[in-house]
């Protein structure tokens, strides 16, 4: 609110006019038009502000409005624009919140799209074998237009062109691939290529054109637009709501970036918006990478992220390399934008998760001969629709859930991914991860998303090797469990896994035999180590800290040498 993101706004388009000038060869910077963005109390309002506007700025013009759920934007235009127009700028727009005739300005700048086998490489197969496929929960892309690939035509309930191409058809292909990886079903590839969520119903709002540009005023229209589709439908007892209307995800893979911006333009401020609905915004940080200089204390942080995902009222997704056969190998793409949010904010995190965004095949747009094929593409806009897919899935199965208990089952079951060792400061200093700039929480993990919060079953598993007592040497034997038979070692260590952290009490009882006692400490992700000297022949109940042990509720255990 106020002046002075607008005022930032206007000294950067007067430097990229300057570097714009030389790079041609000018010798002075043409005077070519601006359009602002205004935010209005209402619509009524327009007439009045447009006369008093003109009483100073005799030449600005009315261009579109927006109106909706959100609130009320109208474009301004000036044919010519320089450094004292810009100081004319600041002062009628003052005068106009002094007058309560507007809330919020800022430059209508320019936003575009982040484009430059990932399913199977976050065990999503595990997820539909649940059946949480996304049936229930809305989705909506703010892209290059609505696709035409037979594994999304189906399900799609509404299409919008935002930025006037006279259709509403994808002509670019950015959002027929993203939206095949968020929710395509497969069928061109007999089932080989399928996206997250392959039931959910979509909508699409054109708010990039056909070259993959577009700008803030087309996504706040786009949000307008895709707001009223989602809480239009009707009640669903399956699918979560918000203050009684239905709530959906948007797959936001496009941004501008605002170096200045701390969240609070006019584009975060209206993405905020759509979250306080209880709507989710999964947004792409950009492709901006290593961009800009490191900030101090960090070799790779340097705050490139871009505007929408910015602001508070999201999930900026970041991008990684993976490699199917080497689960350890999950490297920060190169074009990856980093956090964090802004370079004097280094407590706020972005990403806040990262997918997979490198060279991932999905629907492409039909070639001349209508043919439903695919294609591989790189980007963080890539990477976004895998985490809305996983944000559909844990809404399906927790209907019940807020937008921000689903952000939160993303980010504390993401897997960390390891690519923390350029960050000497972070966590002791600002309170945040060390690497947290680079990949936030990690990479999401939607099995274990959509258990988040569930108290799971007691469940361990034990394992041993038979060997001889006084000489240590391996020997052959047989531990039966619930019928089932396997190597063990009637006198050797026994392993505990999957048991919390901390103090465990360890016992193995048999009748007419010593009972075997032992103390164990585990501290995260390890696994239990426990020795007992135990009889052959004989029948062993073992408990943990008085309960019963074993995955599956296993309890007895029998060995029995050969």
């Amino acid at each position: 609110m106020g002046l002075e993101i607008l005022r930032k706004q206007l000294e950067q388009e007067l430097i990229n006019r300057q570097e714009k000038a030389k790079a041609l060869g000018l010798a002075a910077v043409p005077l070519e038009p601006i359009t602002l963005i205004v935010e209005i109390p209402t619509a009524t309002f327009i007439p009045q502000l447009l006369k008093f506007i003109r009483e100073i700025l005799p030449f600005t013009t009315e261009g579109r409005t927006s109106v909706g759920k959100l609130g009320n934007i109208i474009q301004l235009s000036l044919p010519k624009f320089n450094g004292l127009l810009s100081e004319m700028i600041l002062k009628v727009i003052d005068l106009c919140l002094q007058k309560g005739l507007i809330y919020d300005a800022n430059v209508d700048f320019e936003v575009h799209a982040f484009l430059d086998v990932s399913m199977p490489l976050i065990d999503m197969p595990k997820v539909w074998a649940e059946g949480w496929k996304g049936e229930h929960i809305p989705m909506v892309g703010l892209d290059t237009g609505a696709p035409e690939h037979k594994d999304l035509k189906d399900r799609i309930l509404a299409e919008f062109d935002i930025v006037g191409e006279g259709t509403t058809k994808d002509l670019h292909g950015h959002i027929t691939h993203v939206a095949g990886i968020f929710a395509g079903d497969g069928r061109a590839s007999d089932g080989k290529y399928v996206g997250g969520c392959p039931k959910a119903p979509m909508a699409f709002c054109k708010v990039l054109t056909r070259v993959g540009t577009g700008t803030a005023f087309t996504i706040i229209e786009g949000w307008q637009r895709g707001v009223e589709f989602i809480e239009g439908l009707p009640v669903d007892p399956k699918a979560p709501s918000f203050n009684g209307h239905r709530v959906g995800i948007f797959n936001i893979s496009l941004g501008g970036y605002q170096d200045f911006c701390h969240g609070d333009c006019m584009l975060c401020s209206m993405g905020n918006k759509v979250w306080a609905r209880g709507h989710m915004n999964i947004i792409a940080m950009g492709n901006s990478g290593h961009q800009y200089p490191p900030l101090d204390g960090y070799e790779k942080a340097n705050a490139t992220c871009s505007c929408p995902a910015r602001c508070d009222g999201c999930m900026a997704v970041g991008a990684v390399v993976g490699d199917p056969n080497s689960e350890d190998f999950n490297a920060i793409c190169y074009f990856s934008s980093l956090g964090p949010r802004h370079k004097d904010e280094r407590g706020v995190m972005r990403p806040h998760v990262v997918g997979y965004g490198w060279n991932i095949t999905s629907c492409k747009i039909p070639d001349m001969g209508g043919t439903h094929g695919y294609v591989k593409y790189s980007g963080t806009s890539m990477a976004t629709p895998e985490v809305v897919s996983v944000c559909g899935q844990v809404w399906e199965v927790h209907y019940t859930w807020t937008n921000t208990q689903v952000r939160e089952a993303l980010m504390k079951t993401a897997k960390p991914l390891g690519n923390w060792e350029e960050f000497p400061a972070g966590k002791e200093q600002y309170g945040i991860p060390e690497g947290a700039h680079l990949e936030g929480m990690g990479l999401v993990q939607p099995h274990k998303a959509i258990h988040y919060g569930e108290k799971p079953e007691p469940k361990a598993r034990l394992h041993g090797m038979i060997y001889d007592k006084p000489t240590m040497k391996p020997i052959q034997g047989t531990i039966t469990v619930d019928g089932t038979s396997k190597a063990t070692d009637p006198q050797g260590f026994y392993r505990f896994y999957d048991l919390e952290p901390g103090p465990h009490h360890v016992k193995a009882e048999a009748p007419k035999h010593i009972t075997k006692e032992v103390d164990i400490t585990l501290a995260p992700n390890e696994d239990g180590e426990a020795s007992f000297a135990l009889e052959p022949e004989t029948t062993y109940k073992i408990t943990v800290d008085g309960k019963a042990f074993a995955g599956n509720r296993i309890e007895i255990v029998k060995v029995d040498l050969t």
